[in-house]
């Protein structure tokens, strides 16, 4: 059977950094290191933000017992962070470097001013010397952590989620209140025409960011990694310079070296348990939940035909069932006949009988039967609850482009559990989708393997009739594609809303 690929082109949000007068090399003053911003919170009290009153806590410490050094602490809302840089001394190797964290210039004085640079994979710590949380989270391979990811962090604490530094910006006000300028410190930034105010003590410091060998924005950038995964070759940071705004960008984890904020474990953002089981205990991360646009929203929706509940996930401006379709009509099936299947896939179904090719219930499709190409009116309702529609290709391709902002392989749409050869998703959206496998010539196929979901497109070529499905594979390194099904073969269906 011939695969065809979804043609998409992945977009990769990359900052761009523009150096204008800045000097990498501005000596700095010993006698600031470990400085405390004059703005610094030094008693409970509250702020308004543009939102809601914010309960800040005094200033405390942390004392990271590796190596005795102590921290700042800061209680903004619900969360909890250490309100300087970690400047632990992580010092595994890589292929072709004997540390992977770093002091700028290879200068010990700017550590102990602006903590150190760390390397993706020390900041996950890859090699587990602290916990399994982040193990396998090198350089350049696709890995799936399990948060929170302790990371580098003291025990206790753990490296970010791109969504709990979304919680933090939000807490201050956002982007329209100048949030990055109530967090950045009140010294060491070269800023001409901004004033920063660090109003909560978070005292953010220009610790500039390594390139390779090339260190670069002293005194005019502040990056922090976090442990949110964009795809195998790039993960979330968050990026603060003179123009007061937060950021979100990726970079190349195996080339780009940035600072560490801790947080601590009782604060995490986490999905609703609600969106899929999991035979893990650890709630799903959802990362379009922190796009500025396009963000994920979850619902249920009932089939009046059988009183069938399903899940339903907005992705960007589309919503889509979240679950596969369960009605009993038509040439429908059950994996292996047995019913408990219906109950965990949903029902196979013809393409026929998707696109309700008799007119059981509408009249935009009579006539798409196996052996014709024919011409439906869109959207079509074929088999779905009232006010749903059989998704067609572009649609399909649609969904895959607000995704691939932020993956580039299916595994971020696939469920967290049910694939075989180590095939789990991370489920990244609430999608779910699970390796129901097919139904064809009376063999039943690919159970734990492959997802096939119907479209609403057809293709013909040299007297040959198919549809297209879209298939998910137990191969997480791959994209998906859409395949050209005979029309006579039973797949799965999710319907999206009109």
């Amino acid at each position: 059977m011939k695969l065809i690929h979804f043609c998409v082109t992945t977009f990769i949000c990359i900052v761009l950094f523009a150096c204008g007068e800045d000097n990498p090399s501005t000596p700095i003053q010993d006698s600031e290191t470990n400085s405390v911003s004059s703005q610094s919170i030094k008693s409970s009290q509250s702020i308004e933000s543009s939102s809601s009153t914010i309960q800040i806590s005094p200033v405390t410490s942390l004392t990271d017992p590796r190596d005795g050094q102590t921290y700042r602490v800061v209680t903004i809302g619900t969360q909890t962070w250490m309100a300087e840089n970690l400047n632990y001394r992580y010092l595994q190797k890589t292929a072709t470097l004997d540390s992977s964290s770093f002091c700028y210039n290879d200068s010990t004085k700017y550590c102990e001013k602006f903590g150190r640079l760390y390397m993706w994979s020390a900041a996950m710590d890859s090699v587990g010397e602290f916990s399994t949380t982040g193990k396998g989270c090198g350089s350049i391979m696709a890995c799936k952590p399990t948060y929170p990811v302790q990371g580098v962090c003291p025990d206790g604490w753990h490296l970010p989620t791109y969504d709990e530094y979304q919680t933090l910006d939000s807490a201050v006000g956002g982007k329209e209140a100048k949030s990055g300028l109530k967090l950045m410190s009140t010294t060491d930034w070269e800023m001409k025409n901004y004033v920063a105010t660090d109003d909560y003590g978070f005292s953010i410091l220009p610790a500039g960011a390594l390139y390779d060998t090339s260190y670069f924005g002293l005194l005019t950038h502040a990056n922090f990694w976090t442990s949110s995964i964009h795809d195998h070759g790039n993960s979330w940071q968050v990026y603060f310079d003179r123009n007061y705004s937060i950021l979100q960008a990726t970079y190349y984890k195996n080339r780009m070296s940035y600072s560490v904020r801790c947080i601590k474990n009782d604060n995490r953002v986490l999905s609703s348990s609600s969106i899929a089981e999991s035979s893990s205990s650890v709630p799903i991360l959802l990362p379009c939940k922190t796009a500025e646009k396009d963000e994920c929203e979850y619902g249920t929706l009932i089939d009046e035909r059988d009183n069938k509940t399903y899940k339903t996930v907005k992705i960007g401006t589309q919503t889509w069932m979240a679950e596969n379709l369960n009605f009993a009509t038509g040439a429908s099936y059950c994996n292996k006949n047995v019913d408990t299947n219906c109950k965990k896939y949903g029902r196979y179904y013809t393409w026929e009988t998707v696109m309700d090719g008799r007119g059981t219930y509408s009249n935009n499709a009579i006539g798409c039967k196996e052996d014709s190409i024919c011409s439906p009116k869109y959207p079509v309702p074929g088999i779905c609850p009232d006010g749903w529609h059989v998704p067609t290709k572009d649609e399909f391709e649609t969904l895959y482009e607000i995704t691939t902002q932020l993956f580039t392989s299916n595994y971020a749409l696939k469920s967290s559990y049910g694939w075989n050869n180590d095939g789990n998703g991370i489920d990244a959206f609430g999608f779910s989708v699970l390796p129901a496998g097919d139904r064809y010539e009376r063999k039943y196929d690919s159970e734990g393997k492959d997802a096939f979901l119907w479209t609403a497109t057809q293709y013909e070529n040299n007297n040959n009739i198919y549809a297209y499905a879209i298939l998910f594979s137990q191969d997480n390194s791959e994209w998906a594609y859409f395949t050209r099904e005979p029309k006579d073969a039973a797949a799965s269906l999710r319907c999206i809303k009109d």
